[in-house]
């Protein structure tokens, strides 16, 4: 995998959470057997474009979208909880939600100190329904909660979806993050493939910077089928 392809010229704001070069070798096995695949939370997009290069892309941030923008015509502005597509349009949706950690933090500080947050990347206030400023709770479930049925209804019956998803430690306390996804993700028809916890290195600065979880999720789901949910009733 060539690291250096689709690099950001210096003017163009960073994301905060790009996939690692570890997760995107279990995304590109994981997706090989699917055709048309959409990533719903794509950021910048250009890690993904260098394992699928024919892949379709939403992003809620205008800056972020502008990036892959310049490589492929697949890429578009607009919110995961209302996608432009049709019932049924993809084969598998690759995406990576926001972790509802302290990088959803999005004031503007100006004291100094390092901070790696969607907010401070970006260097404006978020769109309106951008997930990456919400933290973990209520309002974060409600709203992965449409997201889910967004994708369940832009893939076809036995469609993947390959998620990678990741715990955090608030006040010393283990956030069941990837359970609530796993969990919710079942209820709305999904059924787990495959679940490979993929060692990656975290910052360890900042509040809990002393307790980072070791490891992010790739979890392979497949939509149910017409014969499987009529097999179910």
């Amino acid at each position: 995998m060539n690291a250096t392809l689709f690099e950001l010229p210096a003017a163009v704001p960073k994301h905060p959470a790009q996939y690692s070069w570890e997760i995107l070798s279990v995304l590109e096995r994981m997706a090989l057997p699917y055709g048309k695949v959409l990533d719903v939370f794509a950021g910048t997009g250009v890690r993904l474009l260098m394992i699928r290069p024919d892949a379709y892309l939403n992003e809620i941030e205008p800056k972020w979208a502008a990036v892959s923008q310049r490589q492929t015509d697949r890429s578009f502005v607009g919110d995961a909880q209302c996608l432009r597509w049709a019932d049924g349009e993809f084969d598998a949706v690759i995406t990576s939600p926001a972790y509802g950690n302290r990088m959803a933090d999005h004031h503007n500080a100006t004291d100094g100190s390092r901070r790696v947050t969607y907010r401070h990347c970006l260097g404006e206030p978020l769109q309106p329904n951008n997930a990456g400023e919400i933290e973990w709770g209520p309002r974060y479930r409600n709203f992965h909660g449409v997201a889910w049925l967004e994708v369940r209804r832009v893939l076809r019956p036995g469609g993947a979806l390959i998620l990678n998803i990741k715990d955090h430690i608030r006040a010393r306390t283990l956030q069941p993050v990837t359970v609530w996804h796993v969990d919710t993700l079942i209820a709305f028809g999904f059924g787990v493939v495959e679940h490979v916890k993929v060692e990656t290195p975290s910052m360890g600065f900042g509040r809990n910077g002393d307790q980072r979880m070791p490891y992010e999720s790739v979890i392979l789901f497949q939509r149910e089928t017409e014969q499987t949910h009529a097999h179910a009733d």
